[in-house]
């Protein structure tokens, strides 16, 4: 009992999660002002061109963000001096790779036909500016605390939700526009994060010596697990879109759109109950990290199903006032995207409870033998049967990952708490 109490405590938590709401929110925001601002296939192609952009984001956080995360108390104990040699050094990084992604982006716009090019223009400035704005953000967690860091998120959504809405007032709203006003507003929220953050002095030219050094081990590490789980997950909605239509990329991202209330709190809940469980393993509660695993999977596969039966009970003009188009594009592949979205929560409790023990590498080996999984089965079937059928293999692939990741760590269960018994607080690989 007391482990299911401590899974619903989020003292000490709430400017995570209110955080997490802000920054969640925002594209929750962006999807539906470009629902309501489009056509079918526009809403694909910002579908297609946000898949993207969540791959790009992907490698800036896990190749660029987080290893300057992790190495920044160890070389902040060095001295000051070598703490803001750190930073300049991974902000050049961070500057060279958005610029190479501007670059890529904007050439592919070129070669793209109607609405993929006009997303794609409006993209290779958005992987510019908000992966530089990421970098800022998770600097500014890291160095002043995740207040901080909520109110350049809150002030980016204020901002972004200020613009829409006087778009929107002088009927000049397009899925270009929306798009483009996205990245733009994220600059109200680096005006106001520390000036240290974007003011660091002067920028080393040759960095990329000392960036190898300092931070390409934990890089290479991270953007590999990274790419196998979020980068897997997009790349099989772009080639499903590539063999059958922009309108189908559509109706998932709709869909996701749809079930973006869920995401936040799952996220949310996730930021509440990670510091609980690592507490557990250092005091050798492993009972209470699985229970709480448990509940953490189950309490979001139910989430998930409670909140599909509400929309699906609620009169659909209730939902259509709310969601505008989004709705009418995204609703029917709604009870399929939300059994995939509650799978996805059962995986996610099974990692919680690998990060429980200071596991990762097991977690990589298992997400990279099931990242093949969702292509193996989706492509066959929206080839043979169509969409619908694809849609309903990627369902069959989500729940066969979340078994087989808990079905993983139950067999090595009682190996990573024999070690964790005798290590303590090491990590476990």
């Amino acid at each position: 009992m007391s482990a299911l109490r401590a899974a619903f405590r989020v003292r000490g938590s709430f400017w995570g999660i209110a955080d997490q709401g802000a920054y969640s929110g925002n594209s929750f925001l962006l999807s539906i002002a470009v629902g309501y601002s489009s056509s079918p296939s526009e809403f694909g192609a910002f579908a297609i061109g946000f898949s993207v952009f969540t791959v790009v984001i992907t490698v800036s956080r896990s190749l660029l963000v987080m290893p300057y995360v992790l190495e920044y108390r160890a070389s902040t104990d060095k001295g000051l001096a070598e703490g803001a040699v750190g930073y300049r050094c991974a902000l050049s990084a961070a500057l060279a790779f958005s610029s190479i992604s501007l670059v890529f982006v904007w050439i592919s716009s070129l070669v793209l036909p109607g609405d993929l090019s006009s997303a794609f223009e409006v993209l290779a400035v958005t992987c510019y500016v908000v992966v530089i704005y990421d970098f800022f953000r998770y600097t500014t967690l890291v160095r002043f605390g995740t207040y901080r860091m909520f109110w350049m998120d809150f002030l980016w959504l204020c901002a972004f939700a200020v613009c829409v809405g006087l778009v929107g007032l002088t009927d000049s709203s397009s899925m270009v526009v929306v798009f483009l006003l996205w990245p733009l507003t994220s600059l109200v929220g680096v005006l106001v994060s520390p000036r240290a953050i974007w003011l660091p002095g002067r920028l080393p030219l040759r960095f990329v010596s000392t960036w190898r050094e300092r931070y390409w081990g934990h890089g290479r590490n991270l953007v590999g697990e990274a790419l196998v789980t979020s980068g897997s997950q997009s790349l099989v909605v772009l080639l499903l879109s590539s063999l059958s239509s922009v309108g189908f990329a559509g109706s998932m991202r709709g869909a996701q759109v749809i079930l973006g209330p869920v995401v936040v709190v799952e996220q949310g809940l996730l930021a509440s109950i990670l510091p609980k469980v690592l507490e557990c393993q250092e005091y050798g509660k492993y009972v209470r990290i699985r229970v709480m695993s448990i509940v953490f999977s189950a309490i979001m596969f139910l989430g998930v199903m409670i909140y599909c039966l509400i929309l699906c009970v609620v009169p659909s003009e209730w939902v259509a006032s709310l969601l505008g188009g989004v709705w009418d594009i995204g609703r029917q592949f709604l009870i399929p995207m939300s059994l995939l979205q509650a799978f996805s929560g059962i995986s996610l409790g099974a990692t919680l409870a690998f990060r429980g023990l200071r596991n990762s590498s097991k977690t990589v080996v298992v997400r990279s033998i099931l990242a093949p999984v969702p292509f193996i089965f989706s492509v066959p079937a929206l080839v043979l049967w169509g969409e619908t059928a694809a849609i309903w293999a990627l369902v069959f692939s989500g729940a066969l990952g979340g078994v087989f990741l808990w079905a993983v760590f139950f067999y090595v269960r009682a190996d990573l708490e024999s070690a964790a018994s005798r290590v303590g607080t090491e990590v476990l690989d």
